[in-house]
């Protein structure tokens, strides 16, 4: 009894604060449910009740582990004792008070909105994002939350998936008070004594279901395949049934029946996996300082991230037209940050203002130096020397190659042990991985500080051996390898982009060859496949200044509102030397795709490069592989 819940009386009101031994978070699972259900048995109307955490999260939902490989007969036997608690909370005649700190989601949320009032600290964030890992919420909240905030918020909170923080929960009235963190439980334990329970509003549900839940489903349409991912669609069904008079079963049934499906399994182990990837890694690092040598787009982008995680940055680019050229993309993402509200206007500028441009190699404060310079080994080697020359003995030296030797860079500087690759992928500002690549010399202290300060900007850091393209560039060389042999044999680009699009990829390989450069493309084929690699077709465009989007044309033509096929690519086809011309269909041009994926993947993981676990999160978060689709390595 009360290995998880923590119970003491306060001037007459029961305060229960959430404590799970030898866990960092509070999780909801079979013994919590007992432990509360034991609880209100024991308690019941007796007197007031608030909830709280001693953790630095209120409640963070059911617990992900129990459900992967979960039957339908356990789904169901969790949910039913779940909710029976859960009703049983909230039909208390009692005041009763959810005290939320940090984050409180799924079926955390679930929980509180059982309460009957719900005041959050000013660091609180509220979701549901339940359809992230394929699934709904199965606690009531597809019932509960409708009758307190509306069922157009309540429809846009349950199927996005995004949080909302404490200032938003209060304007929808989710919450009914904000309180200062050091103070929550105190002022949680007056609004008990006080008694009142505020008045909620009467929703005009049946309005709400007419006309606004055809314009959420819509909405969901635009963003999300209902064939690869159907819970957003579920719960708008679900949602449908909202009454006063509540009834779960519809809840309970959806629920059972996606949790088992292969895409919520799928969902639920790529989620476990990113965790798992974040704690092979320390939590904080020695690193106070850093630079990043080059202001063009990836180091603009890796400044970004570095000084939006706190760190002072020394931004070197000799051309100054270079340099205002990379503050000024700097300067628009966290514009952009502060119109989406990621970030307030004083925090933005805050985080700009750590950085410091300059045209000069002056180094000796940087405790980590990143080369972001041109994708050529002569070039970085010049660098990496000026680098060392500038810096001071212990600083940590990083290169962001694509696809070049770690271990031959190296061989350009005096203290290689103080070397390593970051890879940062394009854009940075989107894309959350990070390849950390040691050669044979580098110290394990220096990529546990690499992977380290990935870790603290918010990004996944992968470790992968120093072999050609590493993970992810590895696999899409094959891919773009296969991808345009099946151009060549089909002449149609638009039909294999359309193919992998349906696969559930973000873009087609076309489209992304525009997205990365031509040029860009041609040097990483060459580096990785030089062996096999045909580079009659991209050394056209490179001569035509076909380089992709950053030019206005390559495969496409990206100059109007949307982009279209360029005419100018039929004319390089026709003066190649090619097979004749094959149809082909769009179930076919997966296949070949697909298996040259999943075989790259395979002699990644034979030659040790990186586990099947990494290769898994590198693809999806390096590349946009369809987590829905389950590891590289079993899809067919």
């Amino acid at each position: 009894m009360n290995d998880l819940i923590k119970v003491s009386e306060q001037d007459g009101v029961l305060v229960c604060v959430f404590d799970k031994k030898d866990s960092s978070q509070n999780v909801l699972d079979k013994n919590f449910f007992e432990e509360l259900e034991e609880i209100l048995r024991h308690y019941g109307n007796k007197m007031p009740i608030v909830f709280a955490s001693a953790k630095k999260d209120f409640l963070a939902g059911a617990d992900v582990k129990l459900m992967i490989g979960i039957s339908q007969e356990q789904a169901e036997r969790f949910i039913y004792q779940a909710t029976n608690v859960l009703n049983r909370l909230a039909s208390l005649k009692v005041p009763t008070i959810a005290a939320i700190n940090g984050q409180c989601l799924g079926g955390g949320l679930e929980f509180a909105l059982s309460c009957k009032i719900r005041i959050a600290a000013e660091d609180a964030q509220l979701g549901l994002p339940e359809v992230k890992l394929g699934i709904i919420p199965g606690f009531g909240g597809t019932q509960r939350l409708p009758r307190l905030i509306g069922l157009r918020n309540a429809a846009e909170m349950i199927a996005s998936g995004k949080s909302v923080d404490a200032k938003k929960a209060r304007k929808s009235e989710l919450v009914d008070d904000i309180a200062p963190k050091n103070a929550l439980i105190q002022r949680a334990v007056s609004l008990a004594r006080d008694g009142k329970v505020p008045e909620r509003k009467r929703r005009k549900l049946w309005l709400e279901k007419l006309y606004i839940l055809p314009i959420v489903k819509k909405e969901v349409a635009k963003r999300v395949n209902p064939n690869h991912y159907p819970a957003p669609f579920k719960a708008l069904e679900v949602l449908a049934k909202t009454s006063f008079s509540a009834d779960y079963e519809l809840e309970k049934i959806t629920f059972c029946g996606l949790v088992i499906s292969s895409q919520a399994q799928n969902l639920l182990r790529v989620f476990l996996l990113q965790q798992n990837a974040k704690k092979r890694w320390p939590k904080e690092t020695r690193i106070k300082r850093t630079a990043v040598i080059g202001a063009g787009a990836m180091g603009a982008g890796i400044a970004y991230a570095l000084s939006k995680a706190g760190f002072p940055v020394r931004l070197v680019e000799k051309d100054e037209k270079n340099l205002l050229k990379g503050l000024r993309q700097i300067s628009a993402l966290y514009k952009k940050d502060v119109e989406r509200r990621r970030l307030k206007k004083h925090e933005a500028k805050r985080c700009f203002e750590l950085i410091s441009p300059t045209k000069e190699f002056s180094l000796s404060a940087a405790d980590l130096v990143i080369e972001a310079v041109y994708e050529d080994y002569l070039i970085k080697e010049e660098v990496l020397r000026t680098i060392e020359n500038n810096a001071s003995p212990g600083t940590i030296i990083a290169t962001n190659t694509s696809s070049l030797s770690v271990e031959k860079l190296g061989h350009a500087l005096q203290r290689p042990e103080r070397f390593v690759g970051m890879h940062f992928f394009n854009p940075v500002d989107k894309m959350p991985l990070v390849e950390i690549i040691p050669s044979e010399k580098t110290e394990e202290k220096v990529v546990q500080e690499a992977g380290a300060i990935v870790k603290m900007m918010g990004k996944i850091p992968v470790r992968a051996k120093d072999a050609p393209g590493f993970v992810v560039n590895n696999i899409l060389a094959h891919y773009f390898l296969v991808a345009f042999h099946l151009f060549s044999v089909t002449r149609d680009f638009e039909l294999i982009d359309r193919a992998m699009l349906e696969f559930g990829m973000p873009m087609g390989p076309f489209e992304l060859g525009d997205q990365v450069g031509i040029d860009i493309l041609y040097h990483v084929q060459k580096n990785i496949l030089s062996d096999v690699f045909s580079a009659g077709m991209l050394e056209e465009m490179i001569k035509a200044n076909l380089l992709g989007k950053k030019t206005g044309k390559g495969f496409y033509d990206w100059s109007g509102k949307e982009k279209k096929r360029n005419p100018a690519i039929d004319s390089i086809l026709s003066a190649l030397p090619l097979d004749s011309k094959q149809n082909m269909s769009e179930e076919r041009v997966v296949k070949f795709l697909s298996s040259m994926m999943k075989e790259a993947a395979r002699k990644i993981t034979e030659s040790k490069v990186a586990s099947e676990d990494d290769v898994d999160i590198a693809m999806i978060f390096g590349t946009g592989y369809p987590p829905f689709r389950g590891s590289l390595f079993s899809h067919e």
